[in-house]
């Protein structure tokens, strides 16, 4: 089962994605910022973060997963990119859009470490 970290400062907006997210057979941790995600990353593994572009602190956030080598899609309520990710997704968007992001960076995740 892949496991998916998911951050937004929005609580019923991690809750409603989660429930789908566990319905499509992932694991799923919610964190509402960086700190919160930050701790989960210390005890977990993850094969994917979903993060909100309104989520504090995203340099540190986007540093930590860094280090993890873990991708990133970024929900994405601006226009501007403030880091980079392996994904984005526009907000508002439909539960198919989620899910085919996120089955296509978890394609292109293990691809990678294919060596392809």
């Amino acid at each position: 089962m892949k496991r998916v970290l998911f951050v937004d400062p929005n609580r019923e907006l991690r809750r409603s994605y989660s429930v789908l997210l566990k319905k499509r057979g992932y694991a799923v941790i919610s964190a509402g910022g960086a700190t919160e995600a930050i701790d989960a990353l210390q005890s977990d593994p993850f094969d994917l973060a979903l993060v909100s572009d309104r989520s504090s602190q995203m340099e540190r956030l986007h540093k930590a997963l860094q280090a993890k080598r873990i991708p990133v899609l970024l929900l994405k309520n601006e226009s501007g990119d403030r880091w980079t990710a392996d994904g984005a997704i526009p907000l508002p968007f439909r539960p198919s859009e989620l899910f085919s992001a996120v089955e296509q960076t978890l394609k292109n995740k293990a691809k990678e470490q294919a060596g392809e």
